[in-house]
Parts: structure tokens; sequence; C-alpha cells
């Protein structure tokens, strides 16, 4: 048995948070800096873990959504010698990530923090 909605209370579904998990986006351009010519940052989520790319180093911990704020906690980080914008661009990315707003639209994940605009896609994942 269904009970009926009271007089104008809303039954659209709340908004949810993207769902991250099992996923790898690919930058696809960024507002408020300057991506390194030829870099592309990668995402993969997976099992409440963050693995990130900036173009040279790999990086990775843990993160959590609250509603729609990423944040990741210490990020480990290798240390592979790199040319010097790209090792910038790495360290950005670290602080970056450490607290923005998320929101997607199909397979577009936006990433902000007020200043930077990063724009992501969903890089399909072949069928094994």
């Amino acid at each position: 048995m269904s009970v009926p909605a009271a007089a104008g209370a809303s039954t659209a579904p709340s908004a949810q948070p993207p769902a991250l998990d099992g996923h790898t986006y690919l930058s696809t351009g960024a507002t408020g800096v300057t991506l390194v010519p030829g870099s592309t940052i990668t995402l993969t989520f997976k099992d409440g873990s963050l693995q990130a790319s900036g173009g040279c180093n790999s990086m990775g911990g843990t993160y959590t959504l609250d509603g729609d704020q990423l944040k990741t906690g210490a990020m480990f980080m290798t240390e592979m010698a790199c040319d010097e914008p790209l090792m910038q661009q790495d360290q950005w990315l670290a602080e970056f990530l450490s607290d923005v707003t998320v929101s997607q639209s199909g397979d577009t994940l936006t990433l902000t923090d007020g200043t930077v605009t990063l724009t992501l896609l969903d890089k399909p994942v072949p069928p094994p």
C-alpha cells in the first residue's frame, strides 16, 4: 500500500552525488589554469581510492564525497624526474584535489575549487 504524498510535497528525487567509483576520467580542458601542452590529467576512482596523474608522477590516496564536495586525504606520490612544468602540474593537481566541488553530466565530470575548473571525460573501459 502506498501513502499519497502530502499536498505540496515534492516527489522529485533528491540530487545524488556522482557515482565515481569504477570510473577513469581523462582531462579535456581547464579554465583558470593552463595545463602543460600535450599532457593529460587522469583520475581513477576505485573502492574508495583515487589514483591520479598530472602527466609525470602517479599519486593516490583515499577520497570521500560529502554531497558535491570531493575531499582527499594525504596523497602518496611517486618521485620520477620529469620536466619542471610537469612536476609543477603534479604538485598543483595534488593540492587541487584536496577539496573541490564535483558535478557530473553524462560522461563529463567537472571539478572546481572556485578559481580553477577542470573538465574530464569518462574513459570507456573495454569489456573483458
